[in-house]
């Protein structure tokens, strides 16, 4: 028996009957299963400590906590490792990391040194690092579950890619090491003797830093400062020194000022019109005055005790999450 070829169009005729007992809201409603299963949107996570020690883990578009963690005592700091795992650095040197799927604990460690940890710093998926600002950095390896200490004092810590860290330490000096091996790989000195007091990634091989009231951009392959920006605000507040900055795109940093006096301006500083715009007052004692997500920029406001949520593509406070929170322990933001 000779086969037939049915053309495409042959076929759509044979299929019809088929095709119109299924109704338009059944092809819809196909269509919309497809699109969750393609198109998820990320979701954009906060999590913040109260006064009793409890974690409150938001969803920037609900008003109440979708999962809040109340298992440890006096919690230090926190940073999310990935959309549902938070690691945790709790009384004094416990570091732990919670599963918000499982709802427990899924690996602990602790430092060896007797400080309150400050700040945690995911670098990659399997190496976080703390500061204590008292002479100790430690470094969790978690695929090992081994913590290595660097006996340095320190102002800032960042990340500058998977695999490096960066510290700017109370020598006046910002040096980059190799999380893997713990090897420093850079180390820049400030051309005078101010301290180099924060700093973030600008560039894939470039970092910006504060030095008393100027801004640097330093480059690691050519080994030299290429920019260097000042501004008059300096004169018309009474500030002397920017203690904070974080990159927020790549014209523009959010730094914080302070002085002897005045403590706590947050401004965002356009580096290539010069122009600056002051925000808010930032009262908060963390370590970490505000986190950047994107162009949200989240920040503690100390005497509200709340999170605050500012749009720097909108300039504009876009949401406020009422506490109380305890604005000694920073943000962490997915």
């Amino acid at each position: 028996m000779q086969k037939k070829y049915i053309s495409p169009y042959e076929l759509v005729n044979v299929l019809s009957p088929v095709s119109q007992r299924c109704t338009s809201h059944s092809v819809s409603h196909l269509m919309n299963l497809l699109k969750q299963k393609t198109s998820r949107v990320p979701r954009t996570l906060f999590a913040c400590v109260t006064p009793e020690s409890s974690i409150a883990i938001f969803d920037i578009n609900s008003n109440k906590p979708i999962q809040t963690i109340s298992s440890f005592a006096s919690v230090n700091a926190i940073a999310f490792l990935t959309e549902n795992r938070l690691v945790i650095a709790h009384s004094q040197k416990i570091i732990t990391i919670w599963d918000m799927q499982r709802k427990q604990v899924v690996l602990t460690n602790s430092l060896k040194n007797k400080s309150s940890i400050l700040t945690v710093t995911v670098v990659s998926q399997s190496i976080i690092v703390f500061n204590t600002g008292n002479t100790y950095v430690g470094l969790w390896n978690i695929e090992k579950n081994t913590v290595e200490a660097l006996l340095i004092d320190t102002y800032d810590l960042f990340r500058f890619d998977d695999n490096i860290f960066g510290l700017c330490e109370t020598d006046c000096n910002t040096t980059l090491w190799d999380a893997r091996t713990l090897q420093k790989i850079e180390s820049i000195s400030s051309a005078v003797d101010n301290e180099i007091v924060s700093a973030d990634v600008w560039s894939p091989n470039q970092i910006i830093y504060s030095n008393d009231d100027k801004l640097h951009i330093y480059d690691v392959k050519e080994k030299r400062v290429v920019s260097t920006f000042t501004t008059d605000f300096f004169s018309r507040y009474n500030y002397d020194n920017i203690s904070f900055l974080r990159k927020i795109d790549h014209n523009r940093v959010a730094i914080v000022l302070n002085g002897e006096v005045d403590r706590g301006k947050g401004m965002i500083w356009n580096l290539k019109t010069g122009k600056t715009e002051e925000l808010f007052k930032l009262t908060s004692t963390s370590y970490s005055a505000l986190v950047m997500k994107r162009s949200l920029m989240f920040y503690l406001d100390d005497d509200e005790k709340s999170v605050k949520i500012f749009d720097t593509t909108l300039m504009q406070h876009v949401k406020t999450f009422i506490g109380p929170f305890n604005t000694d322990v920073y943000v962490a933001v997915w």
